[in-house]
C-alpha cells in the first residue's frame, strides 16, 4: 500500500509506501488512540522530516511512552522512526531512477526482463519484474522457477507482500523447489488461512523433512496419516509430533542418500 499525504503536485514525493501487515503486528498492543498518534506521527516525519518535541506536542499534545518507542533520536534530538526513513529513502531513489531512465527514452532491461539500472522501490522488486512476462520467455530455470512462485502467490495470497515474505518465498523456492512452495500456498488458501504465517509454518516443516518435490510430500503425508492410525487409542505421552515425523523423514532421506 501506498499511504499519500498531501494533494499537491510539487516536487516533494506525496507518498510512503505502507506495509499494513507489518504495522498491524507492531501495534497489537498499543490502543487505538496510541495506534492514531503513531500513523500521525509517521505522516508528520513524511511531510516535515524529523521532528522536535515541540511540534510533537504541539500537533498531538501529550504522546504515549508505547508511540514515542517506536522513535529514535538523532545527533539534534529531534525523533524520527528508522523504518519509515530507510523507505523514503529507497522510494526516493527509486523515483529518481525511474525519472533518470525516462529521460532516456525508457528503461532498459535485461534479456530476462530484470531492470539494469532502475533502482527497486522494494528491495524484491527487480524479482517482481518477472511476473509480468510469459513464463515461457524466462530461459534461465531458476529464475523461471522464481516467477512462477511470486505470480502464485500474489495471484492467490497478497498482490502486495511485504520484502521480508518475498525473500522467504525466493529462499524457500531454492530449497524446497516451485512445485511444493506452490502447493504450500494452495492448502493456505484451500483452509482459507491465508496469512504467511500460516504459509511459513507448512514451508517450515517441509523444510525440516528435506522435502524437495511433491512425491516428497506426498510421502511426509502418508507417514503422518498412517502415524494418526495408527495412535488411536495410544497414551498421548507415545504419539509423535508432525515435526517428529518430519525429522524422521529427513534422517531417512539422508542414510539412503
Amino acid at each position: 500500500m501506498v499511504i499519500s499525504t498531501d494533494n499537491n503536485t510539487d516536487s516533494k514525493d506525496p507518498a510512503f509506501l505502507f506495509y499494513s501487515s507489518d504495522f498491524l503486528t507492531g501495534v497489537i498492543d498499543m490502543t487505538m488512540e496510541e495506534r492514531g498518534q503513531y500513523i500521525t506521527l509517521m505522516c508528520l516525519q513524511h511531510q516535515k522530516g524529523h521532528l522536535s518535541e515541540k511540534t510533537i506536542r504541539f500537533c498531538l499534545g501529550s504522546v504515549s511512552v508505547s508511540v514515542m518507542d517506536k522513535f529514535m533520536q538523532d545527533e539534534n534530538g529531534l525523533y524520527f522512526n528508522k523504518r519509515l526513513e530507510e523507505e523514503i529513502f529507497k522510494r526516493k531513489n527509486f523515483i529518481d531512477s525511474r525519472r533518470k531512465n525516462g529521460q532516456k527514452g525508457g528503461r532498459p532491461r535485461k534479456p530476462l526482463g530484470f531492470a539494469t539500472e532502475n533502482l527497486p522501490e522494494n528491495e524484491n522488486e527487480n524479482e517482481n519484474e518477472n511476473i509480468d512476462i510469459p513464463l515461457e520467455q524466462i530461459t534461465n530455470r531458476k529464475e523461471q522457477e522464481l516467477a512462477r512462485v511470486m505470480r502464485h502467490y500474489m495471484d492467490r495470497i497478497n498482490p502486495s507482500p511485504s520484502p521480508m515474505s518475498l525473500d522467504a518465498l525466493k529462499n524457500y523456492t531454492e530449497q524446497l523447489s516451485a512445485d511444493v512452495v506452490i502447493y504450500a500456498i494452495d492448502i493456505a488458501r484451500d483452509e482459507k488461512k491465508t496469512y504467511w504465517s500460516y504459509i511459513q509454518a507448512i514451508l517450515r516443516r517441509y523444510a525440516s523433512a528435506d522435502v524437495k518435490s511433491l512425491a516428497d510430500v506426498q510421502a511426509l503425508e502418508d507417514k503422518y496419516a498412517r502415524e494418526k492410525d495408527q495412535r488411536a487409542g495410544q497414551a498421548s505421552g507415545s504419539r509423535k509430533s508432525f515435526t517428529e515425523l518430519a525429522a524422521e523423514m529427513a534422517a531417512e532421506k539422508r542414510s539412503v542418500g
